[in-house]
């Protein structure tokens, strides 16, 4: 079958070679020759002509054209080699259909990860939507959360969709460029997706390949453009690798088996891409793991030990790619305190009963290091701005306007398009990453300035607060939620070019239940699970504040006392330890949970109760067991047969006591009593 396919395609080519489109307006256009198998059995060459966008998505189109005339050079993973002069998406094949939604194209290798090694920053124009059929738009993995900015050679058409259907495609606004529209041959685009599938990709026995892509250039404007001018790709080199190969004991277990470690070194550059292949002879290589160019917290260059577990056989070679990108440029303004961005949102028609806020302005301080701070001004409340962290943003000048991409720590990632019409102010086009009550695309203003509060982050060790909140319960009932916070010191086990940070504990009790929630906090912009509390300075011993709660999205007033707090408590190894804890179950049953605790924070266990026959035994897989001024907890993990739990000890002598058992799944409090004895060892395997 192989045989008779290339031999119609021979007896085709000077067919292929000729275009029977001809444009009848000024512009840049890419014509598809595309060889695909008809309902008799037999293949036909056919193409279909699309404009591509160039003066709205000029990036975009320069990377394409580029690639289908081979001005680039590109990597050609199959056969290992750098190609110069070589069109890109000659020979490819159409490898993925959405029945009437989409095809795509554009992997060498036919592989939705196939490209041509680079990737180029996304180029979103809010008016350029995937509207109807025949719209060019590029593929990216956007959809896997952080990966904007990660389109390279794939691209997809998208087919008109059945009635009913037409909403469909409007996902796709946002998140991937559309840079052109099919103005000839539709139809030959819609057989394509006709074709019988196995799976997402075209049957093995209806194969659609692209043939050729010619571009014609047609008017002065179109004549004049030219790819390298406006995106350059990165230039390839091998770099240095260092390769070491150990056998590690991960648990320090005898008993378990010893895990292979490959373990690279190399100097990794924040703007640049990193490939590693490896080879049993030398001569055949495979990618074995792609380091794609990230934004990091460390100057540059930074030295990395990547370390992953691989199957060994008898020989194996490592070699490094890696691609030089110009640098990530730096925000405009860039002074001691960054460059503060400010986003004004238009007003939008929304739901009053599901949206009860709209954001006004979000506010960034871009730092130097690639990271900062926002704040959120929202409608429901002007005296209260919650903030967080700015993860890493990625600043690119695009043709005419910028884009500013931000993962942020407590809201929604982003991308900012920002066109200016001023030298520092102009029109925004905002892509959420995660879909929210107003909607995914959200149009407004922008202004930016060197001007900026700053942010100081202050050691509280050893200072207490105490909020509450008044609420109501479904009876109309007064209830009390009390929060405990308590600030200690710095951050154990911290690497030394660490940031650093500080840790509390917290305690929230509740006026209508006995269950107490009690752990531990990493400070940052955050206080506590989210809250954000807004406090006179200097900070007195009593007030009223401004409380933010992240998790419903939901302003309160609270009453807050300031004081000393507990330190931060002691975690105990109980290792012979045995604990006895007689709880009270409802009605007249009762239960027993005897544990004995182990070293390295495991132990066993063996509970009964009276309303069951046989006893249940196990393993405490964690435990651990604190020890502050006034109190004493235990956390324990169980192996699946007992509920995990938090035991609270109250002792009223130096080896018994009353206890509070709290089941964390259900929340449920039982009390108990307690003895604290000598516990058996941890027993020979």
């Amino acid at each position: 079958m192989r045989r008779k396919f290339f031999f119609l395609i021979l007896l085709l080519g000077p067919f292929i070679g000729a275009s029977a489109f001809t444009p009848t307006s000024d512009g840049i256009y890419a014509v598809f020759n595309v060889t695909l198998r008809q309902t008799g059995g037999q293949f036909a060459t056919k193409e279909f002509a699309a404009r591509l966008h160039y003066q709205e998505v000029p990036i975009t189109v320069a990377n394409f054209v580029g690639l289908a005339e081979g001005t680039y050079d590109w990597y050609d993973f199959q056969e290992q080699g750098l190609r110069s002069n070589t069109p890109f998406y000659d020979g490819t094949e159409v490898h993925r259909i959405i029945e009437n939604r989409i095809i795509q194209a554009g992997s060498p290798d036919g592989t939705l990860s196939g490209g041509p090694g680079w990737t180029i920053p996304d180029e979103i124009v809010p008016e350029l939507k995937h509207e109807g059929g025949g719209v060019l738009s590029m593929a990216n993995s956007s959809s896997q959360g952080t990966n904007l900015n990660s389109g390279g050679s794939q691209f997809f058409i998208t087919m008109i969709p059945f009635p009913g259907q037409e909403g469909q495609l409007a996902g796709l606004d946002g998140t991937h460029a559309v840079f052109g529209e099919i103005v000839e041959g539709l139809n030959v685009a819609q057989e394509i997706g006709r074709v019988p599938l196995f799976g997402s990709r075209p049957h093995p026995e209806w194969p659609v390949t692209i043939e050729s892509v010619k571009i014609i250039r047609q008017g002065a404007n179109a004549q004049a453009f030219v790819p390298t001018d406006y995106w350059q790709p990165p230039t390839f080199r091998r770099g240095d690798l260092e390769t070491r190969f150990t056998v590690e004991d991960h648990d320090d277990n005898p008993d378990t088996a010893r895990v292979p470690v490959l373990e690279w070194t190399f100097f990794r550059d924040r703007d640049n891409h990193y490939y590693i292949e490896d080879s049993n002879d030398l001569e055949t290589w495979r990618l074995a793991h792609d380091f794609q160019r990230a934004v990091t917290r460390q100057d540059l260059p930074i030295r990395r030990d990547i370390r992953t577990d691989i199957a060994f056989d008898d020989r194996h070679f490592y070699r490094m790619l890696e691609l030089v990108y110009p640098p990530l440029p730096e925000p405009p303004l860039q002074g001691t305190n960054g460059t503060n961005l400010t986003l004004q949102f238009n007003e939008y028609d929304v739901d009053p009963d599901t949206v009860s806020f709209l954001p006004e302005s979000l506010s960034f301080t871009l730092l130097s290091n690639h990271q900062g701070y926002w704040e959120l001004k929202r409608s429901d409340n002007d005296a209260m701005r919650p903030i967080g962290e700015i993860d890493s943003y990625q600043w690119w000048n695009l043709a005419g306007k910028h884009q500013v991409t931000l993962y942020l720590n407590g809201f929604t990632g982003l991308q900012a398009y920002l066109t200016p019409t001023s030298a520092n102010s102009g029109n925004a086009y905002v892509h959420y990453l995660s879909a929210r009550p107003e909607g995914v695309n959200i149009m407004g203003t922008y202004t930016l300035s060197s001007e900026n509060e700053g942010r100081t982050r202050l050691d509280q060790d050893g200072l207490g607060l105490i909020f509450e909140i008044v609420d109501t319960d479904l009876q109309g009932d007064p209830v009390t939620t009390t929060f405990e916070i308590d600030f200690w010191d710095q951050l154990r086990n911290q690497e030394p070019d660490d940031e650093i940070l500080y840790e509390g504990g917290w305690k929230v009790t509740s006026s209508n239940s006995d269950y107490v929630d009690i752990g531990r906090l990493l400070l940052e912009f955050d206080i506590i699970s989210g809250i954000h509390l807004q406090l006179d300075q200097p900070l007195p011993a009593s007030g009223s504040a401004d409380a933010y709660f992240r998790s419903g999205a939901q302003f309160e007033t609270v009453n807050y006392t300031t004081g000393t707090g507990s330190g931060r408590p002691a975690i105990l190894d109980k290792n012979l330890t045995k604990l006895t804890l007689n709880i009270d179950l409802e009605g007249e049953d009762s239960g027993k949970i005897v544990i004995d605790f182990w070293d390295n924070s495991q132990g066993s266990y063996e509970s009964t109760r009276t309303d069951q026959e046989d006893a249940i035994t196990g393993t405490v897989l964690n435990y651990e067991w604190f020890e502050s001024d006034d109190e004493t907890w235990i956390e324990l993990t169980y192996d699946g047969s007992l509920l995990d739990m938090l035991v609270f000890l109250t002792e009223t002598s130096p080896e018994t006591g009353r206890a509070k058992v709290q089941i964390f799944d259900s929340r449920a409090v039982f009390d108990a009593t307690y003895t604290i004895g000598e516990g058996a060892p941890r027993p020979e395997s």
